[in-house]
């Protein structure tokens, strides 16, 4: 019997049938992580795990100080950076004291508006003339408008002189053919109409 074989995949390698198995305690488990940790197999019961837990603290504290020094190298390449923004916050001093001459040249450019805003205010004094203008001009309109009104009423008079002047015409078309027959220069189809022109005709007969 070996023990160490149910735990094959978790240390990695296979069991050594060369030497006799060792009892670990099972407090031994409970207090080392054997992940990563290759067992050395040496004759005698209590080496072996003493062996193991050296090696196991020795193979850590070696990793965590390699990243220690990585980390303190990080802190060169930090410190290089700080250098380089100091020398990034003259740069930006810099550029406030130009910002600060462009604001400068922008209160000369608000004084520069406010004389615009003069010269829009007599334009607008200016409109003011043309908005009198305009008003004499609605002025004129509103009579024009007057004549207009004249206009249509004579225009509504027409259109009644047309309605019964419609209203003969149609009285005109009841005249049947018959009635017109003793009359030789009249030739006409038995549907008389005023659109053909039959009232120019009975003018002509003496009717």
């Amino acid at each position: 019997f070996c023990f160490f074989r149910p735990f094959k995949a978790l240390w990695g390698g296979a069991c050594d049938r060369k030497f006799p198995s060792v009892y670990l305690p099972t407090s031994l488990f409970k207090k080392t992580d054997f992940s990563g940790v290759v067992l050395r197999h040496e004759k005698g019961g209590n080496n072996v795990h003493k062996f193991c837990r050296v090696f196991k603290k020795v193979q850590t504290k070696a990793a965590w100080t390699e990243g220690k020094a990585a980390w303190t190298e990080g802190k060169a390449a930090w410190t290089e950076g700080k250098a380089a923004w100091t020398d990034g916050k003259a740069a930006w001093t810099e550029g406030k004291a130009a910002w600060t001459e462009g604001k400068a040249a922008w209160t000369e450019g608000k004084a520069a508006w406010t004389e615009g805003k003069a010269a829009w205010t007599e334009g607008k004094a200016l409109w003011t003339v043309g908005k009198a203008a305009w008003t004499e001009g609605k002025a004129l309109w509103t009579e024009g408008k007057a004549a207009w009104t004249e206009g249509k009423a004579a225009w509504t008079e027409g259109k009644a002189l047309w309605t019964v002047g419609k209203a003969a015409c149609s009285e005109l078309s009841l005249i049947t053919s018959s009635e017109l027959q003793p009359q030789a220069e009249f030739l006409f189809s038995p549907f008389l109409s005023c659109r053909h022109h039959h009232h120019h005709f009975l003018l002509q007969s003496g009717l």
